[in-house]
């Protein structure tokens, strides 16, 4: 863009005069183009896109208005009546040839004869493909036969340089489902497949990606890219792939054939991948792209991966390969399945009663009762419902794979009596947990980004994590010092440090299990709870924040601080006992009565008296009265006229107990009646409760804190009523005291 100067601005007519108040349809927008002096407009939301741009060329003094248009300086995409909406002040448009004038232009010169005019169309013609406004216009200009032809041309005569512009450009069109998959001659789409063994970067890149979009759309798609590209081939490209863009193609056309393959072959698809060890190969290059990103060197295409299409590439095939162990998941136990219950047992460590053969048959149930098991008689019934097998799968792989830490955990529970954590019980509930946090059994989301570089460490990443989870869920049952009736608090708990580590972004997250266990096991259970407080915090420090309810507040915080002022006014009349101040001094050996009148017009109060009889006497026994507007002024602290005069600063704790009165019609108060309160709650109460009765503001803090609260109160309650959550307006009914409060706890029944 070109600098901005000061003296080359020129401003639009329609720009509002200095103080106006801008309409909201006004924004302020500045407009570029090459060999002109940049323009600072007021873009009228409401006035027609084809009006401002012949406004913008009779300033240029460009002819021929209706062949320009406004394209976005920063995302090189065109403005229409459709996206118009979304510019905000402060954006920058560049004026550009029409998409109808620049497509005729790029057809006719890569239809044209001239080389070095077609190679530079076509390098340029990648760009504009991307925005699916001006392929439309391609498109209706013919620019797809067109392109085509020079696919062709290019692989016939060698030309790999043409050929990767063309196929790049030709891709993004079929991104933009301009073109008809069906309609594709099947000569044409052999070559394409072809082409993906290309042993140019760039060729093989858009080839790939125009295989993955036609096994997609086409009915004849699953078949033909299948039995072109293997899934051997597609692991082994994906694995020595050279850029970010290779590997996203591979990604997509195994995505492709997951998804569209007949259910009948799913599983054949599914063993071919494993068996090739397909997720360790994608690994590869994208482990490469993290650490590169980490460190920021690299491609810049690599350096950005996370945040385009190869990031939803990664997800997508992170979603289908989690997606096959949905089915296991519904699949309760049966026989079938018994040698890897058997396995737990296996591996379960010896107590002294199981050396015994006599015994030992006897122990079986203790066998899974030390295990956690529901039910020790039949340990089969706790896989019977959902998680099922999977549950079943993930024990007996921690049982063999981490033997150690299994008999570790084990003979840890056997220690703990009735706060031993049911591991059985708990690895149930920790599969339902990562079922739910991988979303396993959904469909990947079509602007998914977020995927787990630890998924791609392993074939058995899902049963890695649950080895993790499950030592986490021990480790936290600890700490927490649980028992059997706080399970669910444990499992949530367990959740929350798991999603805390995982939904970071990937370049954030552990890449092995070993760096997952470390960073789960550094969340003990009372940083979690720091976290959660903290994230609650800034959870209703945004809705506070949010401008809804800044605006709802405003609203509300004049209602609330009448009922403050009224409440200050209310406790006044109430009445209540002071130390008078006497010639600068306060005398607390004596003390006097004050109280405002029930209908509020009236201070009464009485001459000091000594003695502790703290009986309110009666409003009509106070020998002095003051008519509230009588009265004129309130000071405080050392401020007080008589302390002043005194040439004394008082102590910092008595300061703010200190107050007095100014008034008219009794010599006190023209004297200045002065008050030392017995504490700071009451000295607040009646300080901003004489600024009530002379109409100053609230100025206590005491009295902003009170506001605060019932402003926090009333909008949790508007809250609640916006959820539909009922609050009784009767308090609920305190039941009697008990006879004694003896209490004792019961102990658990271990024979149980």
């Amino acid at each position: 863009m070109a600098a901005v100067d000061a003296d080359s601005v020129s401003l639009s007519s329609t720009t509002s005069a200095a103080g106006r108040v801008r309409a909201s349809n006004i924004v302020k927008l500045a407009c570029i183009r090459d060999g002109k002096f940049p323009v600072l407009l007021d873009f009228d939301q409401n006035a027609p896109l084809a009006e401002i741009i012949t406004n913008i060329c009779g300033q240029w003094g460009i002819a021929g208005p209706e062949q320009y248009s406004f394209k976005s300086d920063d995302t090189q995409k065109y403005i229409t009546e459709k996206t118009r909406h979304a510019l905000r002040d402060g954006a920058v448009l560049k004026l550009a040839l029409s998409p109808g004038s620049l497509a005729a232009r790029f057809v006719s010169t890569i239809a044209g004869r001239d080389p070095n005019e077609k190679m530079q169309a076509l390098q340029d013609l990648r760009v504009e493909c991307k925005d699916s406004t001006f392929g439309n216009k391609f498109a209706g200009h013919g620019g797809i036969p067109a392109l085509a032809k020079v696919i062709v041309d290019s692989n016939k005569s060698g030309d790999k340089t043409n050929l990767g512009f063309a196929l790049s450009s030709y891709g993004e069109l079929f991104a933009h489902k301009l073109i008809e998959a069906e309609t594709l001659p099947e000569d044409f789409v052999k070559m394409m497949l072809q082409l993906t063994r290309s042993d140019n970067p760039t060729v093989a890149r858009s080839a790939l990606k125009v295989a993955s979009l036609y096994l997609r759309n086409a009915s004849k798609g699953f078949p033909m890219v299948s039995n072109a590209l293997p899934v051997r081939y597609i692991v082994d490209m994906a694995a020595k792939a050279s850029d970010a863009g290779l590997h996203e193609g591979c990604l997509a056309v195994a995505n492709g054939i997951i998804q569209c393959c007949p259910l009948s072959q799913v599983q054949a698809v599914y063993q071919s991948l494993e068996q090739h060890r397909a997720v360790e190969s994608f690994n590869i290059r994208m482990a490469k792209a993290l650490e590169e990103h980490r460190r920021g060197v690299g491609a810049a295409e690599d350096r950005q991966c996370f945040e385009d299409s190869w990031a939803h590439e990664l997800s997508a095939f992170q979603q289908l390969w989690l997606n096959r162990l949905f089915d296991s998941s519904r699949t309760p136990y049966s026989k079938e399945y018994e040698a890897e219950l058997m396995s737990l047992k296996k591996h379960l460590p010896e107590v002294e009663e199981e050396r015994d053969p006599r015994r030992r048959k006897a122990s079986d149930s203790g066998q899974w009762t030390r295990l956690g098991f529901d039910n020790p008689e039949d340990p089969s019934s706790q896989f019977q419902e959902s998680p099922g097998v999977l549950a079943l799968n993930c024990m007996a792989y921690f049982s063999r794979t981490y033997q150690e830490s299994f008999v570790k955990l084990v003979l840890e529970q056997l220690s703990r009596n009735e706060y031993a954590c049911p591991i059985a019980k708990t690895s149930c509930a920790l599969v339902t947990t990562l079922l739910e946090l991988f979303r396993i059994g959904q469909p990947p989301t079509e602007k998914s980004t977020s995927f787990m570089p630890l998924f791609y460490s392993s074939q058995h990443a899902f049963r890695e994590i649950f080895c993790v989870g499950v030592q986490l869920a021990c480790k936290t049952w600890r700490e927490m010092e649980a028992k059997a009736a706080d399970f669910a608090k444990v499992i949530n708990v367990v959740r929350k440090q798991l999603e805390h580590v995982m939904l970071k972004s990937p370049e954030d997250q552990p890449r092995t299990t070993e760096e997952l266990k470390a960073a789960v096991f550094a969340i003990p259970y009372s940083e979690m709870q720091h976290i959660e407080q903290v994230q609650m915090e800034r959870r209703q420090r945004a809705l506070r924040e949010s401008e809804p309810v800044k605006l709802l507040k405003q609203k509300l915080r004049g209602e609330l601080e009448e009922l403050v002022r009224a409440q200050k006014l209310a406790r006044l009349s109430d009445g209540a006992w002071f130390y008078p101040i006497l010639k600068g001094k306060i005398k607390k050996d004596m003390r006097f009565f004050c109280t405002l009148s029930p209908n509020y017009k009236t201070l009464h109060w009485d001459d000091p008296v000594t003695g502790s009889d703290n009986t309110k006497p009666k409003i009509h026994q106070l020998s002095h009265q003051c008519d509230v507007g009588a009265l004129k002024q309130i000071f405080a602290g050392n401020d007080v006229p008589a302390i002043v005069a005194k040439g004394k600063k008082l102590e910092e704790s008595v300061a703010p107990l200190v107050f007095s009165l100014l008034g008219s019609g009794e010599a006190s108060l023209e004297e200045g009646l002065g008050f030392c309160a017995r504490d700071r709650a009451q000295a607040a109460v009646w300080l901003d409760g004489l600024r009530v009765l002379t109409r100053a503001q609230l100025s206590e803090p005491e009295s902003a804190e009170d506001l605060d609260i019932l402003l926090s109160l009333e909008m949790h309650l508007r809250l609640l009523n916006l959820h539909g959550v009922h609050v009784d307006e009767l308090s609920p009914v305190v039941p009697p005291l008990p006879a004694d409060f003896d209490f004792c706890e019961e102990q658990a029944d271990s024979s149980a």
